[in-house]
C-alpha cells in the first residue's frame, strides 16, 4: 500500500471512533462531501492540497482523534510534508498544542526550519534582490527545498522547470529562509546575460567583491575565497552555460562549507546533483467546481490565488464572486498553472472581460500574452520570448524533433515518435530515447506512465502551440501531418477491430483508447492543422455529439413472433448482455407511453435508466428511449416480411459519449459492432426455437 492510501486509511480510522461524520470533516475543509469521499477513496486519482492536509490534522487534534504529536508527524510524513509544514506558532497554539510531546524528536520538529519560515531579520551579508511582489503559494516547495539544502549529503540542488515557472522567485525566497544557516551569508548570481561558460568565474568574483588582476587566475581566486567559508551560492539562469557545471563541481570539491542552489531549464548532469522539479501551480478540477454559494472554496488553489492577486494589482476593484469564479478557474486551467502565463493574463483584465479573455487565450496564448512589465527581463516580457529563449538553446537536430513533436495532441509513446517524426527507413543518428530524454532534461517534455505501464510523453499545450507554429514554418509540416494521420488511423482501426462495449469482451482496451483520445480526435477533423490551437470549452473534450447507427438483419421466423418477442421487455436481458434487469413500472401490454425500469452494465458502470416506448404500431414498428442522468439512447425498430422471413431494420441514436470520452469514430464503430452482436444473438435464439 502506498503512503497516500495509508494516509487515507489512518484519517478514516482516527475519525470513526469520535462519532464525527465525513460531512463534518468536509465542512472544516470547505469542500463538498462527495469531493472529500473521492479524495479518501483508494481508487480515485483526486488528491489533497497541502492546506487540506494541514486542516485535517488540526481537525483530528481538535476532535481528540489524535493525542500525540508523533501521530500528527506521521500523517505529514505519509503525504511527504516536513514537520515545518506547521509553523512554530501553529505547533504551540490550539488545537496542535494539545498534542502530547511524547519524544524529543516529536517535540521539536526541525526548529531551525520553522524559525526560517517566519524570520526575515538578516544580520549577515547577502545580496538577495528585494521582493517587488508577494510570493503566492509554493510554501510546500520552499519548505522541501530548504529541508533538502540543510541535509549534510546535499551540496548542490537544482530547481528545474520550463521558462515562466517562477524558479528565480523561488530561489530568492529560499535564500531569505536560509540566511541564518550560512555564517558567511548568501550570494545571488544572475547568469542570464552570460553566453560563454568561461565568463562564470568572473561574474561570481564580481558579486563576491574579489579583486582580480590576472583573468587567468579568476577561478583559483574564487576557490581560495570560498575554501573555509560556509556560504550558499545561488546561481540563477544556468541553462545557456551548462558546460560551466564543471566549475560548480570544482568549487564544491574544494570548499566543504559551500552549498549551491541552481535554477535552470535543464539539469546540470554532474555527480552529486540533487534535482527538484518546479511544477505548475495547483489547479482546480473543472468537473468539481463548488456551487456559486461556495465560490470562495477555489481560493485554496495556488493558480487562482496568483491570478486574483495580480488582477487586483492592475484593477483594485477586481474580486472573485459567484458569477466570475468559474471563469477564473477555467482561465487558470487553460493557462496550465504557469505563473508567467497567469501573470501576463491577469494584466489583461483591465481591458478585457473574462469571457473575452478566455476566448482569446483559447485561440492563441502566444498572441494574447504579448505584453509584460518593462522591468522584467526581455525573455519574460512575452510568453513567446520565454519560449524563444528555451528554443535557442537547442541544436539543429533537437529543433527538428521538437518542431515535429508539436503535431501530437495529448500524450504519445516512443513508437509514435519513431513512425511520425522520422521517414520510413530513417532512424535517428542516436538512440531515440536519449533524444527525448534530452528534451525532458531541458523541461520541454514530461515523461508519464501509460495505461499498461509503458513510457509516454506529454508536452504543455503552450509549448505545443509554439512547436506547431515552428513546424508550420518548415518544409516538414505536410509530410509530418500525413504520417501523423496515417499512423493514428491505422492504430485506431487496429484497436477497435474487435473492441466491443460488452463488459465481458472489452479486452482492457478502454484505457488505450482513452490515452490517445486527443490524437484520434484530431485525425477525424484534420484537413489542415491550424497554426493556432482549436477553440475549446470546458465540455468540448467530453465529445457529447450523439452517434447514429443504422442496419438490418433477417430472422427466419414469422414476423408476428419476432415482434411479440421483442416487444416484451422481460425478454431483453436474455439476448442483450448489457441489460441486467428490466421490469415494467405499470401493468399491461406494450403501448406508447409505457415505462420500464432497466439496469445496464457498460464496462463495469451500473446505469439505472427509465425506458419509455415512444412509438408503437403492432407488427410494424416500435421505438424505445432510455434516459438516465448520464446516458440517452433511442432504438427505432421497423419490421417487415421478406420471403418468409422477418426483416428487422434498426436505427440507434446513442449518447454514450456523455459517459465515455471516446471519439465519434470510435463510438460509431463499437456501437455498430455491439448492436450487430446482440441482434445476431437474438437471431440465433429465435431460429433455434421449435
Amino acid at each position: 500500500m502506498d503512503k497516500t492510501n495509508q494516509f487515507r486509511e489512518k484519517v478514516q480510522a482516527y475519525r470513526r471512533p469520535t462519532g464525527h461524520s465525513q460531512q463534518e470533516l468536509a465542512d472544516t475543509l470547505c469542500i463538498q462531501r462527495q469531493v472529500l469521499a473521492r479524495k479518501l477513496s483508494d481508487k480515485s486519482s483526486a488528491y489533497f492540497t497541502h492546506s487540506e492536509i494541514k486542516q485535517i490534522i488540526k481537525t483530528l487534534a481538535d476532535w481528540e482523534a489524535i493525542n500525540r504529536r508523533s501521530e500528527a508527524l506521521e500523517l505529514l510524513s505519509l503525504m511527504d510534508l516536513p514537520p515545518t509544514a506547521f509553523s512554530m506558532e501553529e505547533w504551540e497554539q490550539p488545537p496542535l498544542a494539545k498534542l502530547e510531546k511524547d519524544s524529543a524528536k516529536a517535540t521539536q520538529p526541525l526548529p531551525s526550519l520553522a524559525r526560517l519560515a517566519t524570520t526575515r531579520v538578516n544580520p549577515l551579508r547577502h545580496n538577495l534582490p528585494s521582493h517587488l511582489t508577494g510570493l503566492v503559494g509554493r510554501e510546500w516547495l520552499i519548505n522541501l527545498a530548504t529541508q533538502r539544502l540543510l541535509q549534510n549529503d546535499v551540496r548542490l540542488l537544482t530547481l528545474v522547470g520550463p521558462g515562466g515557472m517562477g524558479k528565480t522567485r523561488l530561489s530568492i525566497e529560499i535564500g531569505y529562509r536560509l540566511i541564518e544557516q550560512f555564517e558567511q551569508g548568501i550570494c545571488f548570481v544572475d547568469l542570464s546575460s552570460l553566453t560563454d561558460p568561461l565568463q562564470v568565474p568572473g561574474r561570481i568574483a564580481q558579486i563576491l567583491g574579489l579583486e582580480v588582476t590576472n583573468p587567468n587566475e579568476t577561478s583559483l581566486i574564487v576557490e581560495e575565497y570560498l575554501l573555509n567559508r560556509k556560504l550558499l551560492l545561488i546561481l540563477d539562469n544556468f541553462e545557456q552555460i551548462l558546460p560551466a557545471a564543471e566549475l560548480v563541481s570544482q568549487l564544491l570539491k574544494v570548499a566543504p562549507g559551500l552549498k549551491a542552489l541552481v535554477t535552470s531549464r535543464s539539469v546540470l548532469q554532474i555527480y552529486g546533483e540533487s534535482e527538484l522539479g518546479v511544477p505548475p501551480l495547483e489547479l482546480p478540477d473543472l468537473t468539481n467546481l463548488p456551487s456559486p454559494e461556495d465560490f470562495k472554496a477555489i481560493e485554496q488553489f495556488e493558480a487562482v490565488q496568483l491570478f486574483v492577486a495580480r488582477a487586483q494589482a492592475i484593477n483594485p476593484t477586481f474580486a472573485l464572486n459567484p458569477t466570475n469564479f468559474a471563469e477564473v478557474a477555467q482561465l487558470c486551467v487553460l493557462l496550465e498553472g504557469l505563473p508567467l502565463s497567469i501573470e501576463l493574463a491577469a494584466a489583461r483584465v483591465k481591458l478585457m472581460a473574462l469571457p473575452f479573455l478566455r476566448q482569446r487565450l483559447s485561440e492563441s496564448k502566444l498572441g494574447t500574452l504579448s505584453k509584460g512589465g518593462r522591468n522584467l527581463p526581455a525573455r519574460q516580457q512575452t510568453l513567446r520570448a520565454t519560449l524563444d529563449w528555451s528554443y535557442a538553446l537547442l541544436d539543429s537536430e533537437a529543433h527538428q524533433l521538437f518542431n515535429r513533436l508539436g503535431i501530437f495532441r495529448g500524450n504519445f509513446n516512443l513508437e509514435a515518435v519513431a513512425q511520425i517524426c522520422y521517414s520510413p527507413g530513417q532512424t535517428p543518428s542516436a538512440n531515440l530515447l536519449d533524444k527525448l530524454s534530452s528534451l525532458v532534461d531541458q523541461s520541454l517534455l514530461k515523461p508519464i506512465e501509460g495505461a499498461k505501464g509503458d513510457l509516454r510523453f506529454a508536452m504543455l499545450e503552450t509549448m505545443r502551440e509554439y512547436a506547431i507554429q515552428k513546424l508550420y514554418e518548415t518544409v516538414d509540416f505536410e509530410t509530418t501531418q500525413t504520417r501523423y494521420q496515417h499512423y493514428y488511423t491505422e492504430l485506431l482501426a487496429e484497436l477497435t477491430t474487435d473492441f466491443y462495449i460488452d463488459p465481458e469482451d472489452q479486452g482492457g482496451l478502454i484505457e488505450e483508447l482513452e490515452q490517445d483520445f486527443d490524437n484520434f480526435q484530431a485525425i477525424q477533423t484534420l484537413v489542415e492543422i491550424p497554426i493556432e490551437p482549436e477553440k475549446e470549452t470546458v465540455n468540448s473534450r467530453k465529445n457529447t455529439r450523439p452517434v447514429k447507427v443504422e442496419g438490418h438483419i433477417l430472422i427466419a421466423r414469422p414476423l408476428e413472433e419476432v415482434f411479440d418477442y421483442l416487444s416484451q421487455a422481460e425478454n431483453w436481458p436474455i439476448w442483450n448482455s448489457l441489460i441486467k434487469e428490466c421490469r415494467p413500472l405499470e401493468p399491461g401490454p406494450a403501448r406508447v407511453g409505457k415505462a420500464y425500469f432497466a439496469v445496464s452494465s457498460i464496462l463495469g458502470r451500473r446505469l439505472e435508466q427509465r425506458v419509455v416506448i415512444t412509438e408503437f404500431v403492432p407488427n410494424q414498428l416500435f421505438e424505445i428511449r432510455a434516459v438516465s442522468n448520464s446516458l440517452q439512447v433511442t432504438h427505432h425498430l421497423y419490421f417487415s416480411q421478406e420471403a418468409g422471413q422477418t426483416r428487422l431494420t434498426f436505427t440507434t441514436t446513442n449518447g454514450i459519449g456523455q459517459i465515455f470520452r471516446f471519439t465519434h469514430l470510435v463510438l460509431s464503430r463499437i456501437i455498430r459492432k455491439g448492436i450487430e452482436i446482440q441482434l445476431n444473438r437474438l437471431k440465433t435464439l429465435l431460429e433455434k426455437q421449435p
